[in-house]
């Protein structure tokens, strides 16, 4: 089974540590993800540019709009995800659980839709 793990984050975290804190966890959640990938669950990873340089496109009843970022009133904002590839969500719950987070993170784990959830 696929599933796509969101890692949001709280960007103020971010912001207060000194560069020497930040590439300490950034080394501490590479190192994690190897792990992911030698265990042959990562399928894929990618980290997220910060909230502030994103775009939200919403279309209501024929009208567009455009918003650049920031614009969402939240704490956490999406920061990356991992798509990983294991035999119960158990697995990545417990896989989850191992990641080098900062405190406050959070990781959404959601499932993926297998040809099976399409049969009749």
């Amino acid at each position: 089974m696929k599933f796509l793990c969101l890692i949001y984050e709280d960007q103020s975290t971010f912001d207060q540590q000194s560069p020497d804190e930040w590439q300490e966890l950034r080394r501490d959640v590479l190192n994690y993800v190897e792990r992911l990938r030698a265990d042959g669950l990562l399928l894929d990873a990618q980290p997220l540019q910060r909230a502030d340089r994103t775009s939200v496109v919403r279309v209501r009843k024929g009208n567009v709009s455009v918003t650049d970022g920031p614009f969402i009133e939240a704490k956490e904002v999406l920061g990356g995800y991992w798509l990983v590839e294991a035999p119960s969500k158990e697995d990545v719950v417990k896989w989850a659980q191992r990641c080098p987070a900062d405190e406050g993170d959070t990781i959404e784990i959601r499932q993926i839709f297998g040809p099976e959830d399409f049969a009749e």
